[in-house]
């Protein structure tokens, strides 16, 4: 193969997965696997709906570990930069994104908002919505909302695509998948919801569950909006996902829900310049201020100058952006709770260091003790975002 799995690897991947999908009720994965494996010059004639949808992360490392070549060389990048709210993404060559286009403010949520053996990150705004969404839904209707997937870079885009091409062939994987830069999950605003009530999955069966009609009814609240509604699939290129929110800021969805448009339209009409609309683009959200920042992105000791013994975690120590810390022999200081709660992480020859509970690699299931909460927070010279145990 020019690319993707040896025949043994694809066979591995077949046999876990199946044929009929991964998690996803009415994913559209059923069928013969279409035509032969290769691309087309030109994209198929697609006679029926897509849906941007996820695959198991452990599939797609089992995947992308066995692949011959890198899987976006066959995917170039389009120009778009995704930083806008409103920016328009679909399935048209000039509405995709840059291969190279990341959010540089994006946050992990944490395993209450989850789905269980998941993590996802979303950008700060789309997170702090979320959370607030999540925590009114199942303070007031007892509604418990979790994300599945969330942001999904350009690469790992690829390997998604490229790993439905090589189990139904390229034709199938146009229809039923979003190419690498023409899925909205790597802009970092859009979430595939889901609840226990649905098996966790990303089902069509959410939209009559009471959980999907209250996110209907109440997700422009929050700033979200439904990507791809049903009855819609001629304008959107995509089947009907009840499951799929993209957050594009309070102002908009309101000015959306006013309008009578779908998404699509609306953000088709913002990028023209449709005098008609306002398209306003709602501000990052205030943050506080953790004055200790244990956790916070550093490059040097300095730079963790608050810290009693702060040191610098580099990104060849495993911390990309780099972490501080203190040292500890078995217990932290509790700092006027700005750094609470903390855990002492044994190193050896009995020291320690204190790590934020907020670092969900080390600790996913332990978070904040009681009155307070991992949030988004600013060093004290400005520096991050990045997340630390805040009081409620």
């Amino acid at each position: 193969m020019a690319r993707g799995l040896s025949t043994m690897g694809l066979a591995l991947c077949l046999a876990a997965c199946g044929v009929e999908g991964c998690g996803v009720e009415g994913g559209g994965d059923g069928g013969d696997g279409g035509p032969e494996q290769g691309q087309p010059s030109t994209p198929p004639a697609i006679s029926g709906p897509s849906q941007d949808i996820d695959i198991d992360p452990e599939q797609i490392e089992e995947y992308a570990s066995k692949a011959d070549s890198d899987p976006c060389l066959d995917y170039p990048g389009g120009e778009l930069d995704g930083a806008d709210l409103l920016a328009w993404v679909n399935k048209q060559p000039d509405q995709q994104l840059s291969d190279e286009y990341a959010p540089e403010d994006l946050f992990r949520l944490g395993a209450r908002y989850v789905m269980p053996g998941r993590n996802a990150e979303l950008r700060l705004g789309a997170w702090v919505a979320f959370v607030e969404m999540s925590d009114d839904a199942l303070a007031e209707e007892g509604f418990d909302l979790r994300v599945r997937s969330g942001y999904r870079s350009y690469y790992t885009q690829c390997i998604t695509f490229d790993y439905k091409v090589q189990q139904h062939g390229y034709e199938h994987a146009f229809r039923y998948s979003a190419q690498p830069g023409r899925s909205q999950h790597q802009l970092g605003t859009t979430a595939d919801i889901t609840t226990p009530t649905v098996d966790w999955a990303l089902s069509s069966r959410l939209a009559g569950t009471p959980e999907g009609m209250w996110l209907a009814a109440n997700a422009w609240r929050y700033g979200f909006a439904l990507s791809y509604p049903e009855g819609q699939e001629e304008i959107t290129g995509y089947g009907f996902e009840p499951w799929h929110f993209r957050y594009i800021g309070r102002p908009a969805a309101e000015e959306l829900m006013e309008s009578g448009e779908i998404l699509e339209v609306y953000l088709q009409r913002c990028a023209a310049g449709d005098e008609a609309l306002v398209c306003p683009r709602a501000p990052d959200p205030d943050l506080d201020v953790n004055k200790g920042f244990i956790g916070g992105a550093c490059e040097e000791a300095a730079d963790c100058y608050e810290l009693s013994g702060g040191i610098c975690l580099t990104e060849s120590e495993g911390y990309p952006g780099g972490a501080c810390v203190s040292q500890c022999e078995r217990y932290c200081p509790d700092l006027d709770g700005v750094t609470t709660p903390t855990v002492c992480v044994d190193i050896g020859e009995g020291q320690g260091l204190c790590h934020s509970r907020c670092e969900y690699n080390l600790f996913p299931e332990v978070g904040c003790r009681e009155g307070y909460a991992c949030q988004p927070s600013f060093r004290p010279n400005g520096a991050g975002p990045f997340m630390a145990c805040l009081p409620l």
